[in-house]
């Protein structure tokens, strides 16, 4: 198995290729969550690869360790530097299909840009964190036990990776602000103890976002102490909550410690297996991520429209430029109507397609779209569609092959 960012494997909807040596292999992706995990054919990677032991050493600010990746040139960088932070990852939010949140990383003195790559202890050539791009010229070191291990212990075992979302996004706040907030005094030291064993300021863990309105039981504020009666005192120890679908967390709220028992939803860890391409307009099921980052009026609109499972619900990932979409529909947002017909999910889609058979460039008649978009509003617009140009067709992974069908 091969790990690798997801900003190496932006899209799971391609043919993969690894190349190792002089050899180029190709690869099918096992997992596509947190990071993208391949596989190739053993019998065909060079006999003197070696594979490097994982670190079992917790490691702290200052702590010297060694940068291996591919720069932009497609040349090997190797730099010895010090850990300068360890700290919440922080993505700016956006409806992209990947995005990290509520995990731990380490900034570095003097970090590489490269595509991607590994840090090493350099008393022993141990790998401990994946160095990875989560944004423009934004790299972080993703600890390798913390957030990798399992996913490829799972794996290992042939089983589904299980990883679950508690529906908030947590933040940091600084110790000192919570002591005028309630903090016990005891839960304090305990936080202020493990961030001096990290070397990092004493931070507290809070929830800051609730995604999709969850109700899961926590609420804006909640200062996290404990995730199964384990204290919590950095961002990566809240990694339990992710990976079981019930968690036992302790927190303070109003000055009161509250005890919450946190019922989880299953992340999908495959990519999307199928998209539709309807005048230059590029549709598939709705992205996890993207849903998480609609708003209140968001869930209004399709309480109004009668959508109770909006998962299966299609979304606008990207438009061709130069297509009849283009400047027409909207990126980003979910088909509600088409031709006054509802839409609900994929197979909604592709039977209108069929349907509209024959309505192309040579009459003048324009199609009616209805539109949801992520802040809730509805838009209705016209599209003319050109099927002789801009054809429909299905792209459908199938065992394990990408099968293309036409619709027009």
């Amino acid at each position: 198995m091969i790990v690798t960012s997801r900003a190496s494997v932006p899209s799971s909807i391609s043919d993969v290729s690894v190349i190792i040596g002089k050899r180029s292999l190709t690869a099918r992706i096992l997992y596509y969550g947190l990071v993208a995990v391949l596989t190739v054919d053993a019998n065909r990677i060079p006999p003197l690869l070696q594979i490097p032991d994982i670190s079992d050493t917790e490691y702290k600010v200052g702590d010297s360790i060694e940068v291996f990746g591919l720069n932009y040139e497609h040349q090997l960088v190797q730099r010895k530097t010090e850990i300068s932070a360890i700290s919440a990852i922080v993505c700016e939010r956006s409806y992209t299909f990947w995005r990290i949140s509520n995990a731990e990383g380490y900034s570095l003195l003097d970090s590489p840009k490269t595509y991607g790559g590994v840090l090493l202890d350099p008393t022993n050539d141990s790998l401990f964190a994946l160095w990875i791009e989560v944004g423009d010229n934004c790299y972080w070191g993703l600890d390798y036990r913390y957030y990798v291990f399992p996913i490829i212990e799972a794996l290992r075992a042939k089983e589904e990776v299980r990883m679950w979302s508690s529906g908030w996004e947590f933040e940091y706040i600084h110790l000192a602000r919570t002591m005028d907030l309630g903090m016990p005094e005891h839960h304090a030291t305990r936080i202020d103890t493990i961030a001096k064993e990290a070397g990092t300021g004493a931070q507290v863990v809070r929830a800051a976002y609730n995604l999709r309105h969850s109700s899961t039981g926590f609420n804006v504020g909640d200062f996290i102490l404990e995730v199964n009666e384990d204290a919590v005192g950095r961002m990566a120890d809240i990694r339990h909550i992710f990976y079981a679908e019930t968690a036992s967390v302790l927190v303070l709220r109003n000055g009161e410690e509250k005890e919450l028992s946190i019922q989880g939803k299953q992340v999908p860890s495959k990519g999307t297996s199928k998209i539709i391409c309807w005048a230059g307009a590029l549709l598939q099921q709705s992205p996890t991520l993207a849903l998480d980052q609609t708003t209140l009026e968001f869930t209004r609109a399709l309480e109004k429209e009668g959508i109770e499972n909006p998962d299966e619900l299609v979304y606008i990932s990207s438009l061709f430029e130069g297509s009849p979409s283009d400047r027409v529909l909207y990126a980003a947002s979910w088909l509600l109507e088409i031709a006054e017909r509802k839409v609900r999910k994929l197979d909604d889609v592709v039977d209108i397609i069929k349907s509209l058979k024959g309505r192309g460039e040579e009459s003048e008649e324009y199609i009616r779209v209805k539109l949801v978009l992520g802040m809730g509003y509805i838009q209705i617009v016209g599209l003319k569609l050109n099927p002789q140009f801009w054809p429909a067709w299905t792209l459908e992974r199938k065992e394990k092959k990408w099968i293309r069908t036409e619709l027009e």
